[in-house]
């Protein structure tokens, strides 16, 4: 499934749901090479949001992944460029890097388990003018977000890039939560933006 940035750009038929459906059937496209099963699908030539895929057996869902174009193209080169950063935190299983104007996570060893949960982002500015003011009187804004959005696996790495604002941050508090359960990890660390 394609979700591309602008609606628009899908066929009139499948604009309402969002994404455009690709489905395939590996034995017609794929093969296996050097004990490994391999298909190769041609993207869209629109500007992709994020691309879901998996495999259906018998009508049930044997796996799904999600993942952010944009990212996963990047994903060499962010890992490199956080070769020499320090982390400013770690929690869970997660580095995270303030990288420019961006908040860079980083998992080395990680599945979809690992990610599965939502991420939330609460960004405290440095001055509280610069917040919403529904927001003032909590003093931080959310930035949430799933994994998808922001984030793409490879080879047994997660990586996400989760955008910040352009007005100083003071602090960060960042974890993954679910909905009944509580958090599974948090982060708070000051930000130095």
């Amino acid at each position: 499934h394609y979700f591309p940035v602008n609606a628009d750009d899908l066929p009139d038929g499948r604009r309402e749901y969002g994404f455009d459906v690709l489905d395939f059937n590996f034995a017609m496209r794929g093969g296996f090479f050097d004990g490994k099963c391999i298909t190769q699908e041609p993207l869209p030539d629109y500007d992709l949001a994020r691309i879901r895929t998996g495999q259906i057996v018998d009508g049930e869902t044997r796996w799904a992944a999600e993942l952010n174009p944009q990212v996963f193209g990047r994903f060499q080169e962010i890992g490199a460029g956080l070769a020499g950063l320090r982390p400013a935190a770690a929690a869970g299983g997660f580095e995270l890097y303030m990288d420019g104007g961006t908040l860079v996570y980083r998992r080395e060893s990680c599945d979809a388990g690992d990610v599965a949960a939502r991420f939330y982002l609460h960004l405290f500015p440095a001055e509280a003018v610069d917040l919403p003011e529904d927001r003032r009187a909590q003093g931080f804004v959310n930035r949430g977000f799933d994994f998808a959005e922001y984030g793409a696996m490879r080879g047994g790495r997660c990586l996400a890039v989760a955008p910040l604002p352009d007005y100083p941050i003071a602090r960060i508090r960042t974890g993954q939560h679910i909905a009944g359960q509580g958090d599974l990890w948090q982060a708070d660390f000051p930000a130095g933006q």
